[in-house]
């Protein structure tokens, strides 16, 4: 599956292939169809602090 990784402060996000996640004992695996950025998450994108 392709998934979309942080790799540190003042770098791009990068396209990325990844396993598919397996439930193991006790948990679920949760098919999400989409989800969004606030700004303050973007914003985190060049903030070292934090």
């Amino acid at each position: 599956m392709k998934s979309w990784r942080f790799n540190g402060t003042g770098q791009p996000l990068t396209l990325e292939e990844v396993p598919a996640p397996h439930a193991g004992p006790g948990e679920v695996v949760v098919d999400v169809r989409a989800a969004g950025l606030c700004h303050s998450d973007v914003g985190a994108l060049d903030d070292p602090s934090g």
